[in-house]
């Protein structure tokens, strides 16, 4: 059922360590498609969970220097996080200057399902990027009929504005801008609110 081998290496559940180089130190199999491989359980559920600086699993740098990942007794996670980020869920560090955070990459085939979604407490959809890289807000479904928006926003209730652009303090650029492809701008909001049009007309 277990075995540690003549290098050190525990392995449970075979005698195959789980890797073609035999050089993982620990190998599980689960005995069963619906066994987990791994339970780790706290000690005291109520004290770990108002001491988010206990770990259920923490892995570090070979130097000790450095948190890569960790799960906390309150089932937090954090990689490459610095393993204090006890207010999110999940928390990710790049851990270099030239490291993307997260990258979400579809499947070989035709993807069908959105990439990401935002729900709330009910499963409802709250925001989502679709499998065509399209943001949608306040809804699962583009705006057009087409379903060719790049960006869909649905104010959810007749008293919420559908965009806030708020400027910095002594705003001198524009607000916002509709260019073409060759960066020409088309339209305007300039820094006071007017809405200015390519051919100069102006309004506000």
């Amino acid at each position: 059922l277990s075995a540690i081998n003549a290098s050190g290496q525990m392995i449970v559940g075979s005698s195959v360590a789980l890797i073609s180089s035999s050089q993982a130190m620990i190998s599980i199999y689960s005995t069963a498609s619906m066994v987990p491989g791994i339970i780790i359980q706290s000690a005291s559920f109520a004290n770990n969970a108002s001491n988010p600086s206990s770990y259920s699993i923490k892995t570090l740098l070979a130097d000790g220097s450095t948190t890569t990942f960790s799960v906390m007794a309150n089932g937090r996670t954090g990689i490459r996080s610095g393993g204090n980020d006890y207010g999110a869920a999940l928390s990710i560090g790049t851990g270099s200057d030239i490291a993307t955070g997260i990258i979400i990459r579809a499947s070989s085939g035709i993807q069908a399902s959105d990439l990401q979604q935002w729900q709330n407490a009910a499963g409802s959809v709250l925001a989502t990027i679709t499998a065509s890289g399209q943001i949608i807000v306040g809804s699962a479904i583009p705006l057009v009929s087409t379903g060719s928006a790049l960006l869909s926003i649905y104010t959810v209730a007749p008293t919420n504005p559908g965009i806030v652009v708020r400027g910095a303090t002594g705003q001198s650029s524009n607000l916002q801008e509709w260019q073409k492809a060759d960066g020409t701008i088309l339209s305007k909001i300039n820094n006071n609110g007017a809405i200015i049009s390519g051919n100069g007309g102006a309004f506000g």
